[in-house]
């Protein structure tokens, strides 16, 4: 991976693949970007390590490589959002068909449709981190040593591991996130993953969660990813309501807030995030591993609608009012003087 991540960058000089800084931008300087590419081709490159069968379905790995490659147009040349949502819908509708539902073809309608709509969210609201440096592989980072304590480490109710996913794949993909952030944990980042690495980040932690909650059938493992969550989620919420395009660059996110109004530098923010995420996360999973269908959905309820309103007074604090009028000082001081005269 690390060879690879060299060749990546080499490339993005020749072809001159970056990130050029805007209005709204996180950042202020000519920023290579793609270098996420290396999160879909560790999954290419697992099998090769051992002879034995691949640690996904084949499903899965033509969704995210349709995903990869639409995604790295775009952050070559600019590609319609209307294009980039039918690669997104396909690559999911062929995921979910791969899922072990167990249910008639009749039951099975609601749940596809509810698991797509759910999943354009997450691999869009992972595609919101690449921009302030650290947050995406941090986070990313977070949910993969959650999913291994799950996968290889915790004991499940007969006694063993879950081993929901082949250990390998895990492994792979932690290896990618590591040698990213060597690269774009910086005051000054080197590259940042782009639309190819967002993108397929997202496709892939979303299959992870997916494949955790059919082996366990426990909703409040979607604790493992409500930090960035609830902020991707009710952002998104408020700028439909306000009636404002969400695929314009904005720095309407608290975590942009943090870094734009507050003047956190954004490592701290980035690690204020996972450290917030690895803290809820070893409760869910130490805590609420073994919990009756009511009781998850009571703890999923009290976690969103705690971090929502926290979510909401960081933000009314960060947030400057919009078209508010500028004040003129002088004309106010003359219409008292006219009161009291």
């Amino acid at each position: 991976m690390l060879v690879l991540s060299l060749i990546y960058l080499k490339i993005a000089k020749w072809l001159n693949i970056t990130d050029n800084p805007v209005g709204r931008s996180s950042h202020t300087k000519v920023t290579y970007t793609g270098l996420g590419v290396i999160f879909p081709l560790s999954l290419l490159i697992t099998p090769l390590l051992v002879t034995t069968t691949p640690p996904t379905g084949p499903f899965f790995i033509i969704g995210l490589m349709m995903l990869a490659i639409i995604s790295f147009v775009d952050d070559i040349i600019f590609v319609k959002h209307s294009i980039r949502f039918v690669f997104q819908l396909f690559a999911l509708v062929i995921m979910v068909i791969e899922m072990r539902f167990g249910y008639g073809i009749l039951g099975l309608l609601p749940i596809y449709a509810s698991a797509i709509i759910f999943g354009i969210g997450v691999i869009n609201a992972y595609n919101f981190m690449d921009g302030i440096n650290g947050m995406l592989g941090l986070n990313v980072l977070v949910t993969l040593f959650s999913f291994w304590l799950l996968n290889d480490v915790l004991p499940a109710q007969d006694g063993l591991p879950l081993h929901f996913i082949d250990s390998r794949m895990l492994f792979a993909i932690t290896i990618a996130v590591v040698i990213f952030l060597f690269y774009n944990f910086r005051a000054t980042a080197k590259s940042f993953a782009g639309d190819v690495g967002a993108i397929s980040i997202g496709f892939i932690i979303l299959y992870l969660m997916v494949l955790l909650l059919l082996d366990t059938k426990n909703f409040a493992y979607l604790l493992l990813f409500i930090v960035f969550g609830i902020d991707a989620g009710v952002t998104v919420f408020y700028k439909i309501i306000l009636r404002e395009n969400i695929f314009v660059p904005h720095r309407d996110f608290l975590f942009k807030k943090l870094v734009h109004i507050a003047k956190m530098k954004h490592l701290h923010v980035s690690i204020t995030y996972a450290l917030v995420q690895l803290a809820v996360s070893l409760v869910t999973i130490l805590l609420f591993r073994n919990l009756p269908i009511s009781a998850q959905i009571g703890v999923l309820f009290i976690g969103i609608v705690g971090f929502t309103t926290i979510y909401i007074f960081y933000r009314n604090k960060f947030t400057k009012k919009r078209h508010e009028p500028p004040i003129d000082k002088d004309n106010e001081l003359k219409a008292a003087y006219k009161r009291i005269s």
